[in-house]
């Protein structure tokens, strides 16, 4: 056997304990979403999992679709792939683009279907596979936020955010997804809620080696520092050098307003995950779960959150991820300049 052969051959197995942990069954129906830009090692290990696991199984492949302006855009689906989307048990999401903050993804859950969204490089994918502690860790941050009625952002840079968390649920990003009408990221552990549109007040500053992301997988390491002033639970102003230029051209591209929304805050919980990722994998358009995911650090977006029971139906989404931050609850400090200072975060 080649290596080519045998790295093949491990990637369908890893693929295959990925699909168990989603429990696809026999008489379940996969849909692998792609394009021509997916990668393909991991589209063929995928496929070829399913099979094993699941009698009805087939691939889409849609045009590839690059949005201008920058920012996660909101992905509309194509009226076809919605009505097969209804009707199957899981759709795994291996396009380059994402189904991402569209209404479509939230009437296919409705509906009972799950879906895996899956874009990181194999080697990301195994290294961050899904783990029993890093599960345990994200949940305790969901049962810690559920119980929290403010969260309040701050770092040694100067950022001092403070968030009303409001009754829509928190959600748990944990790399697969087993429960009718779930959605998950292979590769992330991350615990997170969208807030009211107008519940964030006060000021976020990116420090040098944080980062902002030009498109849902890939990112930039700011240089300088970008202060953004956050009124009513929007971005008013944004100050600083180059960084902060493109920062404000993305979420002025579009011309909406509600661009620079608060979207959905939270903080990754994996000791896995690498910082530098975006680095590893220059030119490979990996490395958004190990920033997303990453112990200790704080991730803020800003746009559209109707996939996250928001209202906020913008076409632009940007995540923006900090590491070194504090973060309190109703008072009660549970992360220390990057470090969990609660016992079930540990």
């Amino acid at each position: 056997m080649s290596c080519e052969d045998r790295a093949g051959a491990q990637l369908v197995g890893l693929a295959l304990r990925e699909l168990e942990l989603c429990r696809v069954g026999r008489e379940e129906t996969v849909l692998l979403y792609t394009d021509p830009d997916s990668r393909r090692d991991v589209c063929s290990a995928l496929f070829g999992a399913a099979c094993m696991l699941s009698d009805q199984t087939f691939e889409v492949v849609v045009p590839s679709t690059r949005p201008s302006g920058g920012g996660a855009h909101r992905s509309r689906l194509p009226d076809a792939v919605v009505g097969l989307a209804h009707s199957v048990d899981l759709m795994i999401d291996a396009s380059s683009h994402g189904m991402l903050h569209g209404g479509e993804i939230t009437t296919v859950l409705a509906q009972g279907a799950r879906i895996l969204r899956v874009r990181e490089p194999a080697s990301a994918l195994s290294r961050l596979f899904p783990d029993e502690a890093v599960t345990r860790r994200i949940a305790a941050s969901a049962k810690l936020l559920e119980g929290a009625s403010e969260v309040r952002f701050q770092s040694a840079a100067g950022s001092d955010l403070l968030v009303r968390r409001g009754e829509r649920p928190v959600l748990r990003q944990i790399g697969y997804c087993a429960d009718p009408g779930g959605w998950d990221h292979w590769g992330t552990a991350l615990t997170t809620f969208s807030p009211p549109e107008d519940a964030a007040e006060g000021r976020l500053v990116l420090a040098p080696g944080d980062v902002f992301f030009l498109t849902a997988t890939n990112g930039v390491y700011v240089r300088e520092p970008v202060t953004l002033t956050v009124q009513d639970g929007a971005i008013v102003e944004v100050q600083g050098g180059g960084d902060a230029r493109l920062l404000e051209q993305m979420l002025r591209a579009g011309g909406d307003p509600e661009a620079g929304r608060v979207s959905h805050v939270g903080w990754g919980g994996d000791p896995r995950a690498d910082w530098n990722a975006l680095e590893r994998y220059a030119g490979q358009g990996g490395g958004g779960a190990d920033l997303r995911s990453f112990c200790g650090g704080v991730v803020i977006a800003f746009g559209s959150n109707v996939d996250m029971g928001g209202q906020n139906t913008t076409s632009f989404h940007m995540d923006l991820a900090f590491r070194g931050s504090s973060v309190s609850l109703d008072g009660r400090q549970v992360l220390d300049a990057g470090s969990f200072v609660v016992e079930e975060l540990r």
